[in-house]
């Protein structure tokens, strides 16, 4: 069934807002808070807590405890794809009262590489040990948790500045390499009464890509947030420019760039888009 049949099939109940604390990003400027390259973010949806991304240490765990987090209370725990840095904090878990459910696309735990500078070499950027762990839900390519709650993965291309991502291999039982298309990728999506809210971990399939595949599920809703990591630390200036155009295009009420967005990409999307752009960092607090 398609995520709009799925949608039309209940009943929907709508929320007003969301409260997002950054639990790790990749830069910290509060006394006591941590920073680590990764992604961990605490959700609070009306009565609902979701963990979107744990990254890559029990950072997240000392940052939700300095920031008098309930993280005993959550709900629904999403990892936005199979990278160390947005899975590897759930071996720091600690048992919770509510024993949530871990969402996650089935090609999240292949056997994981990145290609090294030097062209020849590999280093592995999976979390392939979660395989085992029994709380895990495993969806492909499209889920809806709840009233209001869905994840949607197998982003297509729709525009020619975002191709798909390079560098990215799974390494195969024999030893051999293929390419990693990180279809595995998968965005969160908050239905609210103002419009949907988008959570990406990385958006390594392109942050508009992306929105033009929301857009396409949800027809007849308003794009009125998005929360990501962008992928565009390494992207040049025409890069960030097209995605700053492509954003621009969606209207939005609030944007959040975190994690890998990259320094040079947060300074271009805060000057283009004023207040709207939020810059966070690990232990900041928001609601949108």
């Amino acid at each position: 069934m398609s995520i709009m049949g799925i949608y039309n099939s209940w009943k929907v109940i709508m929320v007003n807002s969301m409260r997002l604390t950054v639990l790790t990003d990749d830069k910290v400027r509060k006394r006591g808070y941590i920073a680590e390259h990764g992604l961990s973010l605490f959700i609070e949806v009306d009565d609902k807590i979701i963990l979107f991304d744990t990254g890559q240490s029990d950072v997240f765990l000392k940052n939700a405890i300095k920031a008098n987090t309930n993280i005993d209370g959550i709900d629904h725990i999403i990892l936005s794809h199979g990278h160390y840095d947005h899975c590897k904090g759930m071996a720091y878990l600690p048992l919770l009262h509510k024993d949530p459910k871990v969402y996650a696309q089935h090609s999240a735990f292949l056997d994981k590489h990145a290609l090294n500078s030097d062209q020849k070499s590999y280093r592995n950027v999976g979390s392939l040990w979660l395989n085992s762990d029994e709380r895990i839900v495993y969806i492909d390519p499209n889920y809806q948790i709840d009233e209001h709650l869905y994840l949607l993965a197998d982003i297509p291309v729709t525009v020619d500045f975002e191709p798909v991502p390079r560098g990215f291999y799974i390494k195969r039982e024999d030893g051999s390499m293929i390419i990693d298309d990180l279809r595995d990728e998968q965005l969160l999506i908050i239905d609210t009464n103002e419009g949907l809210i988008v959570i990406s971990g990385c958006s390594h399939f392109g942050i508009i890509n992306g929105l033009n595949h929301v857009q396409a599920q949800f027809p007849n809703k308003k794009i009125k947030s998005v929360v990501a990591g962008m992928h565009l630390e390494n992207a040049n200036d025409e890069r960030i420019d097209k995605t700053i155009e492509g954003l621009s295009q969606f209207d939005l009420k609030h944007l959040i760039p975190l994690h890998c967005t990259g320094i040079m990409a947060i300074a271009k999307l805060k000057d283009a888009f004023k207040d709207k752009c939020s810059i966070l960092y690990a232990g900041d607090q928001i609601e949108i």
